[in-house]
């Protein structure tokens, strides 16, 4: 059940952050010319500059998130007076911890927003997970890793104690109570 739950989850953070796909080149080529004010033969030309390839199946044609996103910082770079030559991308250290993340000179505002939406999608969709999961499990603690199943009965017996023996329980009662029936 809760493998079925992760891969439910996994489709629908798959599907928040996965690019429309086209029928046709020729759709997507009308597409980003439309989206990025050029025409057909510029999107092809920034599709070779970029080195992106048109991702294809039985369904249609589409550009990775990753290509996508190239596509519109190169846009947006070219729209602030850039060059292919100096186009530049957001850059992460791999030294740095991820809220030390820096841009370049050559961030755009677009840039940094799309930056912003992105890990939002990401946060989204490995909170949902955390949840379903959360839910699953404590709907469900058998299912719980054995040390951990082990410290949680642990914790139980620790917080509920046990329910007395009926009759020491009786005479406990008769003893603390001024009760005719001694």
């Amino acid at each position: 059940m809760i493998k079925y739950i992760i891969e439910v989850y996994i489709i629908l953070i798959q599907d928040l952050i996965q690019m429309e796909k086209y029928k046709t080149k020729e759709e997507l080529y009308k597409v980003f010319g439309e989206k990025y004010g050029v025409k057909r033969l510029t999107i092809i030309r920034r599709l070779k500059k970029l080195n992106i390839e048109i991702q294809k199946d039985d369904e249609g044609v589409w550009l990775e998130k990753e290509d996508h996103h190239k596509m519109d910082n190169y846009n947006s770079h070219l729209a602030n007076d850039g060059k292919l030559n100096n186009f530049g991308s957001i850059a992460v250290a791999e030294t740095q911890k991820p809220e030390e993340i820096y841009f370049n000179h050559n961030s755009t505002p677009h840039q940094i927003a799309q930056l912003m939406r992105s890990s939002q999608q990401k946060a989204t969709g490995i909170l949902l997970a955390e949840a379903a999961l959360t839910k699953q499990y404590l709907a469900n603690p058998d299912l719980l890793d054995e040390d951990l199943l082990e410290a949680l009965t642990e914790a139980q017996r620790a917080i509920i104690p046990p329910p007395p023996e009926p009759e020491a329980y009786a005479a406990q009662l008769l003893k603390h109570n001024d009760s005719p029936l001694k």
